[in-house]
């Protein structure tokens, strides 16, 4: 049996590769440890409480859009998974250095070209790995290696493997590397591990009335709009109403706002109600109008971008390592830190047998 830690873009590709040299899906185990697939990448729902309509409180307040690799663009035509990609409909735009959307800022911010998952990326993950064998809730505690074989536990079970795939953040794999028994034969790469830099961010989950959203005064054919420079309080605004049935919406535009780094790391540990006033005050000065919100959540990313990806040893063939912080050392072009092509192509890497 073949272990991978993780339900994410890393695991995707890991399982691609598997899948690749031969190994069937009978032979393989995906450990999730939340409830929803797709690790950095899940939608999250608001609770029915704040919204019942089943469509318009799902959010994808990972990668809301991406680039897609030659390797990622071939597994999902081997496993007729396309269909769920399509290109951005509307363009990415800036936000000036105020943090405002003007029509002097309404052009594309890079030539690639960009894709998001039609109706979400949970859909998506649900149908990638379709036909593997996934344990939910399962909170991978400790490892420990006997006569070659390595046990992965929760605390409350240990599942045997020939092989484990960790594509967890690397402060949580080096968490579990540390449970290894001292003795063991592993090539433990704790050093580089503990060299990884994540950066926090913040992301408010939110809609405003669609009457609203069109009398602010600002360009609005766009499908998200950035930060350019770096020095906005606010570094994304993505337009969630455009990745799903739009009559599911109503008379919403709900949208997903992801914060600066800086922001994130001074507001990690302020209350909820506090966070979203200022990012509604940051919302007021983007649209240049009075922003009131439906409703509104904030979701937490303790290890959202790897700043620094290091060389990792891989050194033992039962246990490799996989995530955007793991560097390309196969020789290739290396993918840009924290995209989903780096954290896919990763994967990978991982699962050369």
């Amino acid at each position: 049996m073949i272990v991978v830690v993780g339900t994410g873009a890393a695991a995707l590709g890991a399982v691609w590769k598997l899948s690749q040299q031969g190994v069937p899906p009978a032979e393989i185990l995906l450990l999730e440890k939340s409830r929803a697939l797709g690790g950095r990448l899940a939608s999250r729902w608001l609770g029915k409480e704040a919204h019942p309509t089943p469509y318009s409180k799902r959010f994808d307040h990972g990668a809301p859009y991406f680039s897609l690799p030659p390797e990622l663009q071939a597994c999902l035509h081997a496993h007729q998974l396309r269909h769920h990609f399509k290109t951005l409909p509307l363009p990415v735009v800036k936000l000036d250095v105020q943090g405002r959307i003007t029509d002097e800022t309404s052009t594309h911010i890079t030539t690639e070209e960009l894709y998001y998952c039609d109706g979400g990326n949970n859909a998506f993950f649900k149908d990638a790995f379709a036909g593997y064998s996934i344990r939910f809730d399962f909170k991978a505690s400790h490892l420990r290696e006997a006569n070659g074989t390595l046990w992965i536990g929760d605390g409350s079970e240990e599942i045997a493997a020939a092989k484990v795939i960790l594509t967890m953040p690397a402060p949580q794999a080096m968490e579990l590397l540390r449970t290894l028994e001292p003795t063991t034969q592993l090539t433990l790469p704790i050093n580089s591990l503990s060299e990884v830099r994540y950066q926090k961010a913040l992301v408010l989950l939110c809609a405003m009335s669609r009457k609203t959203f069109e009398a602010a005064p600002v360009f609005k054919d766009f499908f998200a709009a950035e930060s350019a420079n770096g020095k906005c309080e606010i570094a994304l605004i993505c337009r969630e109403r455009l990745k799903r049935l739009p009559e599911a919406f109503e008379d919403e535009e709900p949208f997903t706002v992801r914060m600066s780094p800086e922001f994130s790391g001074q507001h990690y540990d302020a209350d909820e109600s506090t966070v979203i006033e200022r990012i509604r005050a940051h919302l007021c000065a983007a649209f240049g109008i009075d922003v009131k919100l439906l409703y509104a959540n904030v979701k937490k990313w303790r290890y959202a971008l790897c700043e620094n990806p290091q060389v990792v040893s891989q050194s033992s063939h039962i246990l490799k390592l996989a995530g955007d912080y793991v560097s390309n050392v196969s020789g290739g072009a290396a993918e840009k830190a924290g995209t989903v092509g780096a954290a896919f192509m990763s994967g990978c890497r991982a699962a050369e047998l």
